[in-house]
Parts: C-alpha cells; sequence; structure tokens
C-alpha cells in the first residue's frame, strides 16, 4: 500500500512538472470563475423571499372529496393549487364545477388563499383585508376567523384567519350575486376546522 501511494505521489509530481504552464495559466481563470459562481449564489440568494410561515396550498383546505360531498359525484377539478410566491405573501387557488351542461345552472366552488410567509406578508393581509371593504357594501360574517366578510356583489366570502386571506365562491357561475353567505360560511368552518 506504501509502494502504491508513492507512485501515485510520483505520479502527480510528473504530472505538475511538465504542465506546469497550463496550470499556472488556468489557476487564475478557476479562481475567477469560482468567485462569480459564488457572487451570483449570493446575489441570487438575496433576492429570495424570507419564507418564515409555509403558504397554504388551497386545495388541502377543499380537498377533492370535500368538493365532491357538495356538487355531487359530476365534477371538474380546475385552477393551480401551489402557491405562487409574489414578495411577502404567496397565492394559491383551488376550484371545481359541477359540470352541468345547461346553461346558466353550472355550479361553481372555489377557494383561493393568500398567505403571509413571513411578518411583512401577515401585515399585508390584514391591511389589504381592511382595504377590500371600503366603499363597499358589505355582509359581516361573526365567529369565522378572526374578521370576515361576505361581498353580495361578488357573493365571495373574505376571511381573515390567523396568516391567511380566504375567500371562497360558491354558486351558479353566471350569477354570483345570487351566492348564499349561509352556505358559504358553512362550507368555509368546514374547510378551515382544524
Amino acid at each position: 500500500m506504501k509502494q502504491q501511494f508513492q507512485k501515485y505521489t510520483q505520479a502527480v509530481q510528473t504530472y505538475v512538472s511538465t504542465h506546469k504552464k497550463d496550470i499556472q495559466i488556468a489557476a487564475p481563470i478557476v479562481g475567477i470563475f469560482v468567485v462569480l459562481v459564488g457572487l451570483i449564489t449570493l446575489s441570487t440568494i438575496k433576492n429570495l423571499p424570507n419564507i418564515v410561515y409555509q403558504p397554504t396550498k388551497a386545495c388541502d383546505l377543499l380537498t377533492p372529496e370535500k368538493a365532491q360531498s357538495i356538487l355531487g359525484e359530476k365534477m371538474k377539478g380546475v385552477d393551480s393549487n401551489d402557491p405562487v410566491i409574489k414578495g411577502n405573501t404567496a397565492i394559491s387557488k383551488c376550484g371545481y364545477n359541477d359540470l352541468n351542461p345547461t346553461a346558466g345552472q353550472l355550479k361553481v366552488l372555489a377557494v383561493g388563499v393568500q398567505s403571509g410567509i413571513n411578518d411583512k406578508g401577515v401585515a399585508q393581509n390584514k391591511a389589504g383585508f381592511k382595504q377590500s371593504q371600503k366603499g363597499k357594501t358589505i355582509e359581516t360574517v361573526k365567529g369565522l376567523g378572526e374578521d370576515a366578510y361576505f361581498d353580495p356583489v361578488t357573493g365571495s366570502l373574505h376571511i381573515l384567519d390567523g396568516k391567511r386571506w380566504v375567500i371562497l365562491n360558491y354558486g351558479y357561475g353566471e350569477s354570483p350575486q345570487d351566492n348564499s353567505v349561509e352556505q358559504e360560511t358553512a362550507i368555509a368552518r368546514d374547510i378551515l376546522k382544524k
């Protein structure tokens, strides 16, 4: 084993001595390359948001099984579940419809979640939630999350629930103004229970 090590050492020394000029040229280039890769990595890391709280996936709240229990066996899922990070928040959407081919009779069940991924995002959700109520005729909903309201024009139930802002919509797709606050509140209580 000692002989093998000595042979290996001699081979390395021979290689270095015969390629000394190439190594002298390549070493600074490799060094510059390593520094550039390090700088690019650092700048990329600096631009990533600080994720302190994992964002909620909307379809984890509104599972296909829960949607089926509301819409019936024949239904189709729409939208994507994976949260998309924008600044200090992440948005996830999940929706289903009952495949009713009759015009105006297609029922839609959808939930959107904007999660605060850090304290700035949580503060942004709270401020945005308050701002979204201004200038609207809304119906306050008690006992749901920290704060909740129903918007009769869009037929949407808005819930401020911890680090997230949840928007639920259930009813006929062509006439959201006919959505029922009672139905949406019952669905919200079911999907938000811990």
